[in-house]
């Protein structure tokens, strides 16, 4: 019981910061501005959304295994679905939980791009500009 309300009250806690950028958002008495006169609202904005991105990835990182099965399954056959689809499905759940990890740790950074996603597409049920699954034919 100690462990659930310790992780709700991180969750909460986790919220209520990134929240603070939208709720600075909708003040309209005085505009927030940096330093550089840049609002501080499009500064924060991107990190929110890197920092989600990046839990969101972690959480469903392990989905990437039974859509790796499915496409090489509907692409290559049964026979391949076991060894090609497993490994592809296990390469990709590393490979999206990484980001994950990486999109969460360093939300703070720019880095790739601006604010760009690590992974294409950005998450996992996203339709894929290309199929980057290992293919038989």
């Amino acid at each position: 019981m100690k462990n659930y309300l310790s992780t709700l009250y991180i969750f909460v806690i986790i919220l209520s910061l990134v929240n603070v950028s939208h709720l600075r958002a909708q003040e309209t008495d005085s505009p927030s501005k940096n330093f550089d006169g840049i609002p501080f609202e499009s500064v924060f904005d991107p990190m929110n959304k890197k920092f989600f991105r990046g839990i969101v990835n972690i959480a469903t990182g392990w989905i990437e295994l039974p859509r790796q099965l499915w496409l090489t399954f509907k692409n290559d056959g049964l026979l391949a679905t076991p060894t090609v689809g497993l490994f592809n499905g296990l390469v990709m759940v590393a490979a999206r939980t990484g980001a994950g990890v990486y999109d969460t740790a360093f939300f703070i950074s720019s880095a790739p791009g601006n604010y760009d996603p690590v992974i294409d597409p950005k998450f996992v049920w996203e339709k894929r500009k290309g199929d980057y699954s290992l293919s038989l034919k």
